[in-house]
């Protein structure tokens, strides 16, 4: 359920209790995201509120990344790189995601510290890469990562920025809309003439007419998918 405050059914803007971006409430959230108002309750749930005390200023919105799906296989493979011959402790530098102040530093270290088998988890600025050292073959690297996600830090590299989907579908739909029209007007001012022209013309109106929507809702979802991506 999204918390909500005294405040609730107004249309002021207010800041999100877990990043403190400012956002419009719809109906009084505290939140203003999914992915903030998990992480707010994972923090408290584990006994981690002092990240609160040491935040300051502004972190980044999380959206969906606390639920987004991961395979993790570039988790694995490092770790599998560093334990190759390797025996007792080894480390290995693993790019991170989420981290942008001490504040969040912290966390990572106290989340990760959980870890059976850790020995150290150290990152520095510009927070781009996390060192762990741990004892070979005796850290779960799925449920680290899983357990760091679950915090709204991600355990791998930035996804690459999206494609543009392609503007040649928005052309022809609006290619077929346009002569969709068309067929449609000529057809009322032959209606008089030939029936025959004018039935074969509305037909050909009614297909412009699907090949357009299709084209333009097919490039609108697509255009809708990249800019959920550029905002991840």
């Amino acid at each position: 359920m999204t918390a909500t405050s005294p405040d609730q059914g107004t249309n002021q803007r207010r800041t999100c209790t877990h990043c403190g971006a400012p956002f419009l409430p719809r109906s009084g959230e505290a939140f203003c995201c999914h992915g903030c108002e998990a992480v707010y309750h994972h923090i408290h749930e584990a006994g981690l509120v002092e990240y609160y005390q040491r935040k300051s200023g502004l972190t980044e919105p999380l959206l969906e990344t606390p639920f987004e799906p991961h395979s993790w296989t570039s988790v694995f493979e490092r770790a599998r790189n560093a334990e190759k011959n390797a025996r007792g402790e080894v480390s290995a530098t693993f790019p991170i995601q989420g981290i942008s102040c001490p504040a969040c530093a912290w966390l990572l270290n106290k989340i990760a510290m959980k870890q059976p088998g850790l020995v150290s988890a150290e990152t520095a600025p510009p927070y781009h890469t996390v060192e762990l050292r741990w004892e070979s073959a005796t850290v779960d690297f799925r449920q680290l990562a899983n357990e760091l996600q679950s915090f709204g830090l991600i355990l791998d590299e930035a996804p690459q920025s999206p494609t543009k989907p392609a503007l040649l579908p928005v052309i022809l739909g609006g290619a077929f809309a346009v002569n969709a029209v068309i067929l449609k007007i000529a057809s009322r001012y032959l209606a008089s003439e030939s029936v025959a022209y004018t039935g074969l013309m509305n037909w050909m109106s009614i297909l412009l007419a699907l090949l357009a929507v299709y084209c333009l809702g097919h490039s609108a979802s697509r255009w809708q998918r990249y800019r959920k991506r550029a905002k991840s």
